[in-house]
């Protein structure tokens, strides 16, 4: 549920009301206190963008895109763009999101293809590879990997 949409909703209500009834209203007043929403605020760079992107972004297309998705602005430093969210987008919450966002404002097809590096395992620690010898050894001797509830309740085990 978006925070912010009470009290919008509360003054359409009124509207409504006073048309119909030619009511006076008294004046809305909210309250906010710590357990209330904070909105949320995500600082980015050029430089983030472009690694995940694979492509430099102007500074000017950047800030036209986030303003037509509702993120504003708040402030800016030398690298460091900080933007606000809307209370509505509960999907934005780490810059990573944010270039996702971007990418999908420039739209997919046009951002450029980047073979990425394989992801390999390294289970060079001894600790593995003594674990993994023994499931092996165990295995070859014919034991069976087994899975027990011996801490259910037993009403759990009927099924």
């Amino acid at each position: 549920m978006d925070f912010e949409l009470h009290e919008e909703s509360l003054k359409d209500v009124i509207s409504i009301i006073q048309d119909i009834f030619e009511a006076d209203i008294s004046k809305i007043e909210t309250k906010k206190n710590k357990y209330f929403p904070k909105k949320k605020i995500i600082g980015i760079s050029l430089n983030d963008i472009e690694q995940k992107l694979g492509m430099s972004i102007k500074e000017t297309t950047l800030l036209s895109i986030l303003k037509r998705l509702e993120i504003k602005l708040l402030k800016k430093t030398k690298s460091i763009f900080n933007f606000e969210v809307p209370s509505h987008r509960f999907d934005l919450s780490i810059k990573e999101d944010l270039i996702e966002e971007i990418a999908r404002m420039i739209g997919y097809d046009n951002l450029p293809q980047i073979k990425s590096d394989p992801v390999s395992q390294n289970y060079e620690t001894s600790e593995y590879d003594f674990l993994n010898a023994i499931k092996v050894f165990m295995k070859n001797k014919g034991f069976l990997e087994v899975i027990n509830y011996s801490f259910w309740m037993q009403k759990f085990w009927k099924i």
